[in-house]
C-alpha cells in the first residue's frame, strides 16, 4: 500500500513504520466497533463482516471497496462515508454531475 507517501496531519510524510489499523483489537470487540469506526459509516448489506481485509469474504472485501469508492466520488452522503475514528477529513473528489464544479476549456 502506499499509506507511508499519505502525508500526516502535519502534513508530512511518514517516515517511521506505516499505521496499521487494529484489525485484531476489532475481530475480538465482535461488532462493538465504535472506538475504531462509527458503524453509521459501514456498509449495511445483510451478512457483511468488518474484519482485516484478508480475513474478509470476497464478497465482504467487493461491498466495502465499493462503498469506499462510491464515497470518495461523492455517490454517499459525507455522514455515511467509511472513515476511522478521529480520522482527518480528506478531500473528495466532485461526482461529474456537480454543477458547482466549474467546467474546464
Amino acid at each position: 500500500m502506499s499509506q507511508a507517501l499519505v502525508p500526516n496531519s502535519k502534513g508530512k510524510v511518514r517516515q517511521k513504520g506505516q499505521a496499521r489499523p487494529p484489525y485484531d483489537a476489532t475481530d475480538a470487540a465482535k461488532n462493538k466497533l465504535d472506538a475504531w469506526i462509527n458503524p453509521q459509516t459501514l456498509p449495511r448489506d445483510e451478512g457483511f463482516r468488518f474484519s482485516h481485509p484478508n480475513r474478509m469474504s470476497p464478497e465482504d472485501n467487493i461491498i466495502l471497496a465499493s462503498w469506499i469508492i462510491k464515497g470518495e466520488l461523492g455517490l454517499i452522503p459525507e455522514e455515511k462515508r467509511f472513515r476511522w475514528v478521529n480520522q482527518v477529513h480528506t478531500l473528495t473528489l466532485p461526482h461529474p454531475s456537480d454543477k458547482t464544479v466549474p467546467e474546464t476549456e
